[in-house]
């Protein structure tokens, strides 16, 4: 669909911003971080069981605190070619999965950021896998992000225009529906 398509201006081979994938593996491939992104899944899975026995608002705080552990772990990264720094989450826990740069030629138009659930940073071992994984939106992975931060002066109705064009070869659906995403991006 739409959301899939949007997912591949970013991750497929002929992504805007081929930085963005290799940041996502590299961040993702270290031990340290597979083990973060293994607690992050296992958590997820564990958080919507309770006690029989009346120990729910116990296991929600006990999850809450491990949460918490987990996720100081967690780095903001900074994009090289840009200097802009990401958080290491969004506010609606989403997860950053790696950061790269949007180029025109030898122009800087903007930093680009990938947030994802912990389902994505547990999958990220090739740009394929990672590709797979961003654009799947099933229950594991309902939500994928990506933060743009303009580094480069254009309107807002410009990179819509551009975002919805890259767009456009990559969707089978109606046009009307790139014309909406194109006004949410404006």
């Amino acid at each position: 669909g739409l959301g899939s398509a949007f997912v591949d201006v970013f991750m497929d081979d002929n992504s805007v911003s081929p930085t963005l994938k290799d940041s996502c593996v590299k961040t993702w491939s270290s031990s340290g971080n597979k083990s973060v992104a293994a607690s992050l899944v296992e958590l997820a899975s564990f958080s919507n069981q309770g006690d029989s026995k009346g120990g729910a608002t116990q296991h929600k705080l006990d999850n809450a605190a491990m949460r918490k552990k987990i996720e100081s772990q967690l780095n903001p990264i900074q994009e090289y070619a840009t200097s802009v720094k990401f958080n290491p989450k969004l506010e609606d826990g989403l997860y950053l999965v790696g950061a790269g740069v949007r180029k025109k030629s030898v122009v800087k138009v903007y930093a680009v950021a990938l947030y994802s659930s912990a389902s994505v940073l547990n999958s990220v071992s090739s740009p394929a896998a990672l590709h797979t994984a961003a654009r799947s939106f099933d229950a594991s992975t309902p939500l994928t992000s990506f933060v743009l931060e303009m580094t480069y002066s254009a309107s807002a109705e410009k990179i819509g225009g551009a975002i919805a064009d890259s767009v456009k070869p990559r969707y089978r659906g109606s046009a009307s529906d790139i014309s909406v995403l194109e006004s949410l991006i404006i």
